[in-house]
Parts: C-alpha cells; sequence; structure tokens
C-alpha cells in the first residue's frame, strides 16, 4: 500500500456496490479469535446475501496511538491473500492515520460503516472499542441497532485458561513459547 495516501482519500476510493457485513479489526496473526469473526462474518453474508467486509489497518493502531513498535505477526499481504482465499469478499486496510484516530465511534458508524461499507450487520469481539473515545463494543451495538444494522457480538476465546488474542501470540514467541502459540493461532 502506498504509504503517503490519507485515511479519507483510502475510504473515497472504496465502491461497494451491495449491503455487507462488516467485521472490524487488526487481525494481527489471524488466530482462532479472528477466525471466528472471520467465519461469522461469512455465515451472516452468505445466509443474507450480503457482501463480506474485513476492516482492518495498515499498521497496528498502537504504533500511532501510544508510539509503541508492535511487532506485526503477519505481513499485509498474507493476511489478504488467507481471507480472500476464505472467502472475504473485501479486504481493507486503511491508513490508521490522524482523521481515523480523532474520529468518535458514532462518526465512524455513520459515515464509514452505514454509508460507505453500507453495513447492515457488524460482527466484533465482545471486547472491542473505538473511535476516539474507545466506545465499548455494548454502546456501539445499542447505537448500530438504533440504526437498523444488527450486531453479532462474539465473546472472548480461551484455551488452556489462556486468553486468545495477538499481544499473548506475541509474548509467547518472545518467550521461545512457540508451539504454544502455534496452538492458539490458527
Amino acid at each position: 500500500m502506498d504509504s503517503t495516501i490519507t485515511f479519507k482519500e483510502y475510504i473515497d476510493k472504496i465502491k461497494v456496490n451491495g449491503n455487507s457485513v462488516v467485521t472490524i479489526g487488526n487481525f494481527d496473526g489471524l488466530h482462532l479469535g479472528h477466525m471466528t469473526l472471520i467465519d461469522k462474518t461469512i455465515e451472516i453474508a452468505e445466509k443474507n446475501d450480503l457482501l463480506s467486509i474485513v476492516f482492518s489497518y495498515d499498521v497496528h493502531p498502537q504504533n500511532v496511538l501510544y508510539k509503541k513498535l508492535v511487532h506485526i505477526i503477519m505481513p499485509s499481504e498474507e493476511k489478504e491473500k488467507i481471507l480472500s482465499d476464505k472467502g472475504i469478499f473485501m479486504v481493507l486496510q486503511a491508513p490508521f492515520d490522524k482523521t481515523l484516530q480523532t474520529q468518535s465511534a458514532f462518526e465512524f458508524c455513520d459515515n464509514i460503516l452505514i454509508k460507505k461499507l453500507k453495513a447492515k450487520f457488524l460482527v466484533m469481539g465482545e471486547d472491542a472499542k473505538f473511535g476516539i473515545e474507545m466506545m465499548t463494543a455494548d454502546k456501539i451495538k445499542e447505537y448500530l441497532e438504533q440504526k437498523g444494522v444488527k450486531v453479532e457480538l462474539i465473546p472472548l476465546l480461551k484455551i488452556d485458561g489462556v486468553r486468545i488474542s495477538s499481544s499473548e501470540i506475541r509474548k509467547l514467541i518472545e518467550n521461545g513459547e512457540i508451539e504454544k502459540s502455534q496452538r492458539i493461532s490458527r
């Protein structure tokens, strides 16, 4: 992706010709938790004759928000290929810049999800937060459902008492626990 393109320019280029089901997240590593979201998105799309869309970012948001270097588990090209091969119609990897960083959750819901992506469903983890105010999944669900968008909140997954997350996988890899990291990956 061209690193000089802005979020607004990226979004302006997107053309969605039909209603969709969207899942949002960094999807770094595509672990079992991520794949649960992806599978649910595909299931809803097929059942309701909707386009399936993954909305992700070109860099890890923590790199921008907290000036923290978060090592990427899986390159963007590989992530996009896996998701496309799995059956996702459109994989978006939007620039995480000041425009996106300073947008409220409701602005994002109205302008991106509803108007631009024509979302009729949103699939997200129950611990998801977004917008400048880091709005919780429950509040986003309440807001979107008032706007006619159905929201599926997916419970967190655990294996051997360990919460499946990209940060946990990174920690296991850094500690040399490769086999355990592979068990909670895909």
